[in-house]
C-alpha cells in the first residue's frame, strides 16, 4: 500500500483510539492518480496503472478498493478481471467527472473469462463513466463471463453503437451478460448505444438479473435484449428514444417481472415476449407505454402464464396496444386493470387486443367488448369499450 493510504490508515487508528468517529474510511483505497501514476489530463493510455491499483487493492491486506479520481483516463485494452484474487473488489468515480475512455479491445471492462479459474465474483463497480465512441469492433462497454453477485451503480455507459461494433451481432451493448448469476443494475445510465443491456446467445446468461431505477435512452436497436434469462427483475426503469424497435426484448427463461417502467420512443414493440419455446411465467404490470409511432405496446409469441395488470397506454398504436401472434402458443393469460386514454370524440380504431392461438385466456375489469363471459374468437381484434 501506498504512503498516502498508510497515512490514511493510521490516521483512523489514531481516531479510533480516541474513542472519536469521524466518516473518513470511505477513501481509503488505491488512488490511480496519487498512488499509481495515472494521468487524467493527456490522452496515454492509462490501463497499466489502473491494473496495479487493482492489483494492490486485492492483494494481502489490501484495501479492495480502487478510486478513479476527476479526470479521463485511456484504455487501449480492457481491464481484465479474470482473476480469483479480484473477489469483493470495488471500483468507483466521484461520477461522470471520473471518465473511462474505451479506445481498444473487446471491453473496456471484462468480469470473467467464461472459467471457474477466471472466476472473480462480487465485484462493485460504481460512479463513473465509460465512453466508447474511439473503440472499434466494441462488444461491450462491461462483460460478465462466469461471475457473480456483481454490482453496477451510479454507472454512466455510452458510445456503443453499430457503427463500432464490428461484424459482432450482439456487439454494441453498454452491459452484456454472457453466464452468470445475481446481478444488479442500479441507477445507471445508458444512452446512446445499440443495446442497453444484452445476454448473449448461450445458455444460463443471466439468471438472477434485477434492473432497477435505470435510464436507458437513445438505443438504435432494443433496450434491454434477453436470451436464456431466469428470475429477471426490471423495475422503476425508463427506456425511451433513439428509434429503438424494441424497449424488452426476451426470447427464452422462466420468472420475468417488468413493474413500473416508461417506455415512449419505441418504434416496434415496448415489451415483446417471443420464443416458440415459451416464455414461462411472467408478471408485466403498473408500466405506462406510450404508443404514438409504435405498431404495439406488448406483444405476447410463446408464453406460459402470463399476468398483464394495472399498465397504462396512451397513444394510437399501428396495430394492437396488446397482441398474441400466430406462430407462438400462449396460455393461461390474465389481462386486468388495464387502461388506455381514448378521451371523448376520438375515434375508436379496431385494434386494441388481438387475440390468436391463446388457451386459457382470461379478460377482467369491465373494459372489453364482446370479451367478458363470452368464447374469444381467436384471430380477431377486441377494442377498449370507453367508460361512461
Amino acid at each position: 500500500m501506498r504512503k498516502n493510504n498508510v497515512l490514511k490508515s493510521m490516521l483512523l487508528v489514531a481516531i479510533g483510539v480516541a474513542g472519536l468517529t469521524v466518516a473518513l474510511g470511505s477513501d481509503v483505497g488505491e488512488n490511480i492518480v496519487d498512488d499509481h501514476n495515472a494521468n487524467g489530463t493527456d490522452t496515454l493510455d492509462d490501463r497499466a496503472a489502473i491494473m496495479a491499483a487493482i492489483n494492490a487493492a486485492t492483494a494481502t491486506g489490501g484495501s479492495k478498493v480502487v478510486i478513479i479520481p476527476k479526470g479521463t483516463f485511456y484504455l487501449d485494452s480492457p481491464i481484465d478481471l479474470a482473476n480469483p484474487q479480484y473477489a469483493d473488489l470495488t471500483i468507483k468515480g466521484i461520477g461522470r467527472t471520473s471518465l473511462l475512455m474505451h479506445r481498444g479491445g473487446d471491453y473496456a471492462i471484462k468480469l470473467g473469462d467464461g472459467t471457474s479459474s477466471g472466476r472473480a465474483d462480487q465485484i462493485t463497480l460504481k460512479s463513473f463513466k465509460i465512453n466508447g465512441t474511439l473503440a472499434t469492433a466494441a462488444s461491450a462497454g462491461i462483460e460478465v463471463n462466469y461471475s457473480c453477485r456483481n454490482l453496477f451503480s451510479n454507472l454512466h455507459i455510452t458510445g456503443y453503437n453499430a457503427a463500432n461494433s464490428g461484424s459482432d451481432a450482439e456487439g454494441g451493448a453498454a452491459i452484456k451478460f454472457k453466464y452468470s448469476w445475481i446481478q444488479t443494475v442500479r441507477e445507471c445510465t445508458l444512452t446512446n448505444n445499440k443495446f442497453g443491456i444484452r445476454t448473449g446467445s448461450g445458455s444460463n446468461t443471466a439468471n438472477g438479473l434485477n434492473v432497477v431505477d435505470c435510464v436507458i435512452e437513445n438505443i438504435s436497436d432494443t433496450g434491454i435484449y434477453l436470451q436464456n434469462a431466469n428470475a429477471v427483475k426490471i423495475s422503476g426503469t425508463t427506456i425511451e428514444g433513439g428509434g429503438m424497435s424494441y424497449g424488452v426484448y426476451a426470447n427464452t427463461g422462466r420468472a420475468y417481472a417488468i413493474q413500473n417502467c416508461y417506455f415512449e420512443g419505441v418504434t416496434n414493440t415496448s415489451i415483446y415476449l417471443d420464443n416458440s419455446a415459451y416464455l414461462k411465467g411472467v408478471t408485466i404490470s403498473g408500466n405506462f407505454i406510450s404508443l404514438s409511432g409504435s405498431d404495439c405496446a406488448i406483444n405476447i409469441n410463446g408464453v406460459q402464464g402470463a399476468k398483464i395488470s394495472g399498465n397504462s397506454f396512451s397513444g394510437v398504436p399501428n396495430d394492437a396496444v396488446i397482441k398474441t401472434r400466430a406462430n407462438g402458443y400462449v396460455g393461461n393469460v390474465w389481462l386486468i386493470g388495464n387502461n388506455h386514454d381514448v378521451y371523448s370524440g376520438q375515434t375508436m380504431w379496431s385494434g386494441y387486443v388481438y387475440i390468436e392461438k391463446a388457451v386459457g385466456a382470461k379478460f377482467s375489469s369491465g373494459m372489453w367488448e364482446d370479451v367478458q363471459n363470452k368464447t374469444l374468437t381467436y384471430g380477431r381484434y377486441y377494442t377498449l369499450v370507453q367508460d361512461q
